[in-house]
């Protein structure tokens, strides 16, 4: 493939991100709704923090395996 006709953003970042969003958020909504120990004080700025967290570590962690498949990929 020429370097003209590849796209900018592949189809397999935007699943990766997709997928790390869900993943951040769902783990985020566990920790307010089933691992909080005050029910009737939910600790929402916590949760925030523990998904972005994971978003970022998570996003790094894909970007580089989609990455190293395309690699892969674009020598065969």
């Amino acid at each position: 493939m020429n370097r003209r006709e590849e796209p900018v953003f592949r189809r397999g970042y935007l699943f990766a991100l997709i997928a790390c969003l869900v993943i951040s958020f769902l783990y985020g909504f566990k920790y307010v709704v089933f691992l909080n120990k005050n029910p009737t004080h939910p600790d929402y700025m916590l949760a925030l923090v523990n998904m972005n967290v994971l978003f970022v570590i998570s996003g790094i962690a894909s970007f580089f395996t989609v990455r190293w498949y395309y690699r892969l990929k674009d020598k065969n």
